[in-house]
């Protein structure tokens, strides 16, 4: 998740409650990779495992600039021509023109053309290092990271710009052409620390109609790492888990490692099921089954639904939810939700405490009174209680449900040991 708010613990009095802060994380730059100008390269997303191309082999003027299939064809291939100051501009094989910043629009999502070589500040790049051999693009006009919009594995998806979030859509290898490099495949990782784990910022695991995000969007506010893995897909039923180790500020979630289903600013994996209007009254069963281990000193955790609704049933990147659905079903070290305690509510046989609050949209949390680790429930019920209460429209559409753990501090690890969310 690129923006989220920042949480609040129990144990802290009320006037330490966040009411909504964007969280803009700011990569370090690391040394620039060794680029050898004279050689061609294919950029392989590490995304997708897709190759950057100009569109169709065009040599025309404006063509544009997507990923396909990796091939051995020549507009897949790139020369890095020096600018000076560890800046290059891109050069296609085929058209000897050079990827360009379309327009000089330094906006998050424009996108990339080509055009002539005018050695340009908006055809300029410098490349930054990520891990596992990958690099991110960095416009010199824009100061934003080339990406694959959207996270789309598509043959055809575009190339676009967005903040340097060191994503795994942002990571690209360059692959000497006709040098028999290894290009990765759709959510591997070159380099993964041994246990397939994948340890990066944003790494992402696709399971089936489910994805694993490394969603590390609060790490700024202390240090640490984390890192996800998964372990099997059987039908909509997967088993995955995830291990960290945060030190800093207590009152802040550095991370919200979670499956997702649906809408998470974009849409990565098709046949969620999803979006779904609420008067529909669909039934959405849910079953989670997990294990927490905590070692030693303070730990400060949830392990959480999360859930998205929007006005409309076609969201993209750019529209915000209006209303954010959590279900906690653990605690730990006196984490606490947004807003304030309004009442107490049974659902499903559970008691859970319920919390509203706003942080730019709305904000409504089902806090189990008791923890489990063993989890069966209907999601459309906690919905159809907002609705009751007047809190939410049911013209409304759920979006997302993502299942994970906030962490603010400590060090552990959760094993889903099964889980599987459908929208019936």
């Amino acid at each position: 998740m690129r923006t989220r708010r920042l949480r609040t613990l129990g144990m802290i009095c009320a006037s330490l409650l966040v009411a909504g802060t964007a969280t803009v994380i700011t990569m370090s730059q690391a040394n620039a990779a060794v680029i050898d100008t004279s050689a061609w390269y294919n950029l392989v997303n590490r995304n997708s495992g897709k190759a950057m191309e100009i569109t169709g082999g065009s040599t025309a003027d404006q063509a544009t600039v997507t990923q396909n299939t990796r091939s051995s064809a020549n507009h897949q291939q790139f020369q890095f021509v020096d600018s000076g100051g560890g800046y290059y501009r891109l050069r296609a094989r085929h058209s000897n023109k050079v990827i360009d910043l379309w327009q000089w629009n330094a906006a998050d999502g424009a996108e990339f053309r080509q055009w002539p070589d005018l050695n340009a500040n908006n055809q300029q790049f410098r490349v930054l290092d990520s891990d596992g051999g990958y690099v991110r693009l960095i416009n010199r006009h824009s100061n934003k990271a080339l990406e694959v919009w959207e996270w789309s594995t598509a043959n055809g998806g575009r190339i676009s710009q967005f903040s340097d979030l060191n994503g795994a859509n942002q990571q690209f290898q360059l692959v000497r052409a006709g040098g028999g490099n290894t290009t990765p495949g759709p959510g591997t990782t070159t380099g993964a620390p041994p246990g397939g784990q994948r340890c990066a910022a944003y790494d992402a695991v696709t399971m089936g109609k489910y994805w694993i995000n490394n969603n590390l969007w609060g790490q700024n506010s202390g240090s640490g790492s984390q890192c996800i893995w998964s372990n099997s897909t059987s039908g909509n039923t997967i088993s995955w888990g995830t291990s960290w180790n945060w030190t800093g500020q207590t009152n802040s979630v550095k991370s919200y490692a979670s499956s997702i289903l649906g809408w998470h600013w974009g849409t990565r994996v098709a046949g969620s099921g999803l979006p779904v209007q609420l008067s529909a009254n669909r039934s959405i069963p849910s079953t989670w089954n997990y294990n927490v281990s905590l070692q030693g000193g303070s730990n400060t955790l949830n392990v959480a639904y999360d859930l998205w609704a929007h006005t409309i049933s076609n969201p993209t990147y750019a529209n915000n939810p209006t209303d954010e659905i959590m279900i906690w079903t653990y605690r730990a070290g006196g984490a606490g939700p947004v807003g304030t305690r309004q009442t107490t509510v049974t659902i499903g046989g559970a008691s859970y405490d319920l919390y509203r609050g706003n942080i730019g949209w709305n904000v409504f949390s089902f806090v189990r009174t008791s923890n489990t680790s063993s989890v069966n429930i209907n999601l459309r019920d906690f919905l159809n209680d907002l609705v009751s209460r007047g809190w939410m429209s049911s013209s409304k559409y759920l979006t997302s449900v993502q299942a994970g753990t906030e962490v603010f501090i400590g060090q552990g690890r959760l094993d889903t040991t099964s889980y599987t969310t459908n929208v019936q």
